[in-house]
């Protein structure tokens, strides 16, 4: 019918929960939205991409203004849950490999990490997993990479790093480094697809109307 039609329309036409994309390193799956709401975007251990021990670095992408990003990292071949991060096998606790800081763009974050830096030997070839913390005020979101850490790894050069913003305010001090640029128009405009799709609704109704 068409009033039916009109309705899917309107939902297909619905902006998704605003939620953030793991670039680089390479993620356990395809981005789905609403899995990241679970451990690791609830995707098993993965095939594991080379990373640098150290300088190496994190790039996502936020649809949010303004979120928390945090990074925790564990050492074990299959982490599953959480207490498997920030933790050794023999019980040593270590810090996130990223603490957790407030990021205030819409857009790309690039962010430097050396995973030397929580303290805890590491060889070359070492097992690693990377799980990216977001939260947006809309609640927290999860994804990992599966890495090898490599002494002296160089990342390939078409890897992108880059930020929305060079005017960043952070907690930290730890993106001061990361290559900035000037915002990009890729960003989502989450308000004006929201307009949108509000005018969309507001077509239905008065389709509604008409038609009862």
């Amino acid at each position: 019918m068409f009033i039916p039609t009109l309705l899917s329309l309107a939902l297909a036409a619905a902006p998704a929960l605003a939620h953030f994309q793991l670039n680089y390193p390479p993620p356990r799956g395809p981005f789905v939205a609403q899995m990241e709401l679970s451990f690791c975007s609830g995707y098993p251990t993965g095939a594991r991409s080379p990373f640098p021990i150290d300088g190496g670095f994190v790039d996502i992408t936020s649809e949010h203004p303004t979120a928390t990003v945090g990074i925790i990292i564990s050492f074990d071949n299959n982490p599953t849950t959480f207490a498997q991060f920030n933790i050794t096998a023999n019980g040593t606790s270590y810090p996130p490999l990223l603490p957790f800081f407030t990021m205030n763009w819409q857009g790309d974050l690039c962010v430097p990490v050396d995973a030397e830096s929580v303290g805890i030997p590491i060889v070359n070839g070492t097992n690693a997993t990377l799980q990216v913390e977001f939260n947006g005020s809309d609640g927290a979101l999860f994804d990992c990479a599966d890495v090898v850490l490599i002494t002296n790894y160089t990342i390939p050069s078409g890897t992108q790093c880059s930020n929305s913003t060079a005017s960043s305010s952070t907690s930290t001090s730890t993106t001061s480094s990361a290559p900035t640029t000037s915002p990009t128009s890729s960003a989502l405009a989450l308000p004006a697809a929201g307009a949108k799709v509000i005018a969309l609704l507001a077509a239905v109704g008065a389709a509604v109307a008409l038609y009862v």
